[in-house]
C-alpha cells in the first residue's frame, strides 16, 4: 500500500538493473531521465546514482552530487517517480527522499510531471517536508486534446485554442519537422516523426554546439566540452 507510511525503497539487485529501462522508460509516462544511460551520463560528471526499488516493483532513479569540502550532497530525482497518481507519487517521493538522506543527501529536488495546480499532490509533498523551488529548467507545457471516434482534423482542431492553432499552422507553413533519434524504434510513415538521416552522435554534437552558444550569450557554462555528445541517451 502506498500512503503516508510508505516503506523506503531498497537498492536494486543486479537482475533489476538488467531490465531497469523497461520499467522506467518503456512504460506509459516513462522518461529517459530515469534511465540507466542518463544515470551513466551524470555519473561521468561526478554524480552518484541510486537505483531504488519499492516493494511493489516500482523503480526510481535518484542521483546525488557531493558537496566539495563540507561533505554530504544534493540529490535530484529527475521526472520520477514515473507511475501512479499524484498522491501516490508524493508518498513515493517522500520515501525516496528518506532513503537518499540515509545515503548522505542533505537536500532532495524532484520534478515529476503532474498537472499544474494539483492540490492533492502539493498537500502530499508539503506533508513530507518538500517546498517549492525555482524551476530547474525552462517551463514546459504539454497539451492533451480529446479526440472522439470519427473526428477528422477539423474536429480535433476545434478543441484547441485559437492561438495554439495559429502556432501549429505557422510551423506547418515554415516546414518545421520533428526528427526522432531512437535506437530502439524506427520512425514509421504517418507517426508524426521524420526518420534521421545522420548518426545520433552528429546530432548531439550540433545540439551541444547550440547549447554552448546560448551559454556564452547568457553568461553560463557547461561541465565540459564533449560531455553531451560522448553518450547516447538510449542504448
Amino acid at each position: 500500500m502506498i500512503g503516508p507510511t510508505t516503506p523506503r525503497p531498497r537498492p536494486a539487485t543486479a537482475a533489476e538493473l538488467d531490465d531497469w529501462d523497461a520499467r522506467t522508460v518503456d512504460v506509459p509516462g516513462g522518461n529517459v531521465l530515469q534511465s540507466r544511460a542518463w544515470a551513466g551520463h551524470l555519473e561521468a560528471l561526478g554524480w552518484r546514482p541510486s537505483y531504488l526499488v519499492f516493494e511493489d516493483g516500482v523503480r526510481v532513479l535518484g542521483c546525488t552530487r557531493p558537496w566539495p569540502i563540507v561533505g554530504g550532497g544534493g540529490s535530484y530525482v529527475a521526472r520520477g517517480p514515473i507511475p501512479g497518481g499524484t498522491i501516490e507519487r508524493g508518498a513515493r517521493l517522500v520515501a525516496v527522499a528518506e532513503e537518499l538522506a540515509a545515503e548522505g543527501a542533505d537536500v532532495v529536488a524532484a520534478d515529476p510531471e503532474v498537472e499544474v495546480g494539483d492540490g492533492e499532490y502539493l498537500a502530499a509533498m508539503r506533508a513530507g517536508g518538500f517546498t517549492s523551488i525555482d524551476e530547474l529548467q525552462p517551463s514546459r507545457h504539454r497539451m492533451r486534446v480529446p479526440v472522439a471516434p470519427g473526428d477528422d482534423e477539423a474536429g480535433a482542431f476545434a478543441g484547441i485554442a485559437r492561438s495554439t492553432r495559429q502556432r501549429i499552422r505557422a510551423a506547418e507553413r515554415g516546414g518545421v519537422v520533428v526528427v526522432r533519434h531512437d535506437a530502439r524504434a524506427e520512425a514509421e510513415p504517418g507517426d508524426g516523426f521524420v526518420a534521421p538521416d545522420e548518426p545520433v552522435e552528429a546530432a548531439l554534437q550540433r545540439f551541444e554546439a547550440m547549447l554552448w552558444e546560448v551559454g556564452e550569450r547568457r553568461g553560463f557554462r557547461f561541465a565540459r566540452a564533449g560531455s553531451i555528445a560522448s553518450r547516447r541517451l538510449l542504448p
